[in-house]
């Protein structure tokens, strides 16, 4: 297994992120390491936000992949999703989140943007699906349900989170309801679907 220093990681990831974007015939702006993001973001201008690790930090294989899979999520953001749609409610884009986050990951799996991206962006899901079920206590709380959402509906996850009694009927509608989905705006509508 591959060890790296925080700074040598950095320069792969990096390196990586930017042979993504390329393969996305994406224009990649800039790319930040940031104690402000807890993962990895992204915005309308394809700026790239990683969360930072220090340069004496100790990082393996895994890790670089992990942060290619959050580089790819971010990346297909750019490639597919509308920034300017919104809601007037944070709840609701916090479900439209998990909406959007869904269709984009499903499309560029669809479309087969890059040859591993079923595999990245299943390893990253899982991943974080693994983090949720060790630290979540409650899985009945509303303020779950985006997190459970955006699970749920990524049809490449397969470590699934608890659903609270008389979620599945709405997030199968959902799931149904993202495949016919073709632009933000419409992943929206889903996500006001599912909070009426």
């Amino acid at each position: 297994m591959k060890r790296y220093r925080g700074y040598q990681f950095k320069q792969a990831v990096e390196e990586l992120t930017r042979k993504i974007a390329k393969e996305f015939d994406l224009n990649l702006s800039h790319i930040y390491w940031t104690d402000g993001v807890s993962t990895a973001g992204t915005n309308q201008y394809r700026d790239i936000y990683f969360a930072d690790v220090a340069d004496d930090a100790v990082l393996f294989d895994i890790d670089v992949q992990r942060y290619v899979g959050f580089a790819v999520h971010e990346l297909l953001h750019g490639k597919y999703t509308d920034f300017s749609v919104r809601s007037h409610d944070s709840y609701l884009d916090q479900l439209h989140n998990a909406c959007e986050d869904a269709w984009i990951e499903h499309t560029g799996i669809d479309n087969n943007l890059t040859g591993n991206i079923t595999e990245l962006l299943s390893t990253l899901i899982d991943g974080i699906s693994q983090e949720g079920l060790a630290h979540v206590d409650d899985w009945s709380n509303p303020a779950q349900y985006p997190f459970v959402l955006a699970v749920y509906a990524r049809k490449h996850a397969t470590v699934k989170v608890p659903l609270a009694e008389g979620l599945k009927p709405i997030f199968d509608g959902a799931v149904t309801r993202l495949n016919k989905c073709k632009s933000s705006h419409d992943t929206l509508t889903v996500a006001v679907w599912v909070f009426d």
